[in-house]
């Protein structure tokens, strides 16, 4: 009778781990996983299966710094968050300007990239650089393989911008 008080206490303990709302510690990529709040573990998991790394920035305490298989960098900003977690993630890349080129060459490059791509938006910078952005909302749950998905292509932005500013024109 004692074993079966201890089998039923331990199932009925890992079925509310199972259910529990409280997100683990260190997440694992699962595909069909939905998220409905982000946290920089699930993002990493996201990012591991797109051979991609990701760690705290040393200056700002919400801003993160990604760094893509494809050479591409990007920090990323957790946003609308509360204490069950985030749910907006914004990406943000900065080009410099290129060396080859004046502001106003570069600038219109950048429109020409918007005019072309619409999976991410860009931004002539001051400098004669450009901003590369994304932003994704888990609003109503987003799995974890449609996060990766629009992480892959973010990640394929960046590259198309390289080389439009830095190669075209």
């Amino acid at each position: 009778m004692r074993k079966s008080t201890r089998a039923m206490g331990a199932l009925l303990g890992a079925a509310v781990l199972a259910v529990s709302p409280v997100p683990a510690a260190a997440q694992s990529y699962s595909a069909s996983r939905v998220i409905s709040y982000f946290s920089p573990d699930d993002l990493r998991a996201v990012l591991g299966e797109l051979d991609a790394t990701m760690e705290q920035s040393s200056d700002e305490e919400d801003r993160y710094l990604i760094k893509f298989s494809n050479g591409t960098a990007s920090s990323v900003f957790f946003r609308v968050c509360s204490s069950s977690g985030c749910r907006g993630l914004n990406f943000l890349a900065s080009f410099a300007k290129p060396s080859d080129k004046t502001s106003e060459a570069t600038s219109k490059l950048v429109h020409d990239y918007n005019e072309t791509w619409s999976a991410a938006k860009a931004y002539p910078k001051s400098d004669g650089g450009a901003y590369v952005q994304h932003y994704v909302i888990s609003d109503g749950g987003i799995t974890m393989d449609n996060l990766r998905a629009q992480v892959n292509i973010y990640s394929s932005m960046l590259q198309k911008m390289r080389e439009t500013i830095y190669t075209d024109g």
